[in-house]
């Protein structure tokens, strides 16, 4: 999923940090609607993957 990366939050570090596979993003997210470009997102994004294991959630990886 594409998440904001507030990487200073609890919920990072309860629900993601640990748990879930993160690809973080350089630059902003920007977005199209109906064709035309708008402003880009206010804050880093990340994408952040869970995984089901046979035993537990998969580990955390990050990248640059």
């Amino acid at each position: 999923m594409l998440i904001p990366a507030r990487t200073d939050t609890s919920y990072w570090h309860d629900l993601i940090f640990g748990r879930a596979e993160v690809e973080f993003l350089r630059g902003r997210v920007r977005f199209e609607l109906d064709g035309v470009p708008m402003d880009s997102a206010p804050f880093p994004s990340a994408v952040v993957t869970f995984e089901r294991r046979q035993q537990g959630w998969a580990s955390t990886r990050t990248t640059p």
